[in-house]
């Protein structure tokens, strides 16, 4: 019985004694910068849950992905929005730095002194009067390709993905778009060329530039997309449309297979890509061509 006794004691003080480890997630809190879509799911193609404005305050929940942050809001949505600095700020935290281990100062050894050993003085050597070598001229860098400028307009465009939609946005501002203004503003970015403002006016300087097509499978990646009015989700609704007499009034950029990268409602997400095969894009496109 006193054993037993003994043997409890001992368990319960070795219990006290083990220190209890809690693992807790833990969630960072961070600002909004300005306007942003929280998404279902870390892509484009994710339904928006809601908008997050400039100066909510939101948890984050899984920065792991490079691109997306999920996040919770206020009122405990969560979801997940782009970690693209305009929209918040939110840095990861740095590692510490370890504090170095001090390395004792060995003592000095005594050096002992040479015995100085007499230079003789050299005899100096004339120095040849040297040829100027001529400047060479710069190589002038080659401008870039059509097929590079492209690619930069498409990249500055992808830059964007995500940013709200906005009808009739400011020409001069980055944080809303309709479709004109942000095809505008890639090429602006891209390659410091300003388009028109509207996508009307966008196709006309499309049509003086270049040669264009009504079969948008004949569109080169980077080429001008543009679309008539929404008339319904069937192709029958279409039925004798006439390219160059509707009235153009949607615009993007071609990115090939069939996809094209534009904006065009605040429901949709803002900037995203989307297919047009089977889809009314397709039924709607009236021609495109290249604005380079």
């Amino acid at each position: 019985m006193r054993k037993g006794m003994l043997l409890l004691i001992a368990s319960l003080l070795l219990l006290v004694s083990v220190p209890m480890f809690v693992s807790a997630a833990q969630s960072e809190s961070t600002g909004i910068v300005s306007t942003v879509s929280l998404r279902k799911g870390p892509s484009t193609s994710d339904d928006v849950l809601k908008y997050l404005k400039a100066g909510e305050s939101v948890s984050v929940l899984d920065a792991s992905n490079s691109y997306w942050l999920k996040v919770k809001d206020v009122k405990g949505v969560t979801g997940y929005i782009s970690w693209n600095n305009k929209y918040v700020n939110y840095k990861t935290n740095p590692t510490p730095t370890p504090k170095p281990t001090p390395t004792p100062t060995p003592k000095p050894t005594p050096t002992p002194t040479p015995t100085p050993t007499p230079t003789p003085t050299p005899t100096p050597t004339p120095t040849p009067t040297p040829t100027p070598t001529p400047t060479p001229k710069p190589t002038p860098t080659p401008a870039p390709t059509v097929s590079q400028k492209v690619e930069l307009v498409i990249a500055a465009g992808t830059k964007y993905l995500g940013t709200p939609y906005e009808f009739g946005s400011d020409r001069d501002s980055t944080k809303t778009f309709d479709c004109s203004a942000f095809v505008r503003q890639a090429f602006k970015d891209a390659l410091k060329v300003t388009l028109p403002a509207s996508s009307s006016q966008q196709g006309v300087y499309v049509r003086d530039k270049s040669a264009v097509t009504t079969n948008w499978q004949s569109l080169k990646r980077g080429d001008l997309m543009f679309f008539m009015d929404y008339k319904g989700t069937s192709a029958s609704s279409y039925a004798g449309k006439k390219p160059f007499s509707e009235k153009v009034s949607h615009v993007g950029i071609y990115l090939g297979d069939g996809k094209v990268l534009h904006t065009y409602s605040i429901a949709s997400g803002g900037v995203r890509t989307d297919s047009i095969v089977d889809k009314h894009w397709e039924y709607r496109f009236l021609f495109g061509g290249s604005a380079l």
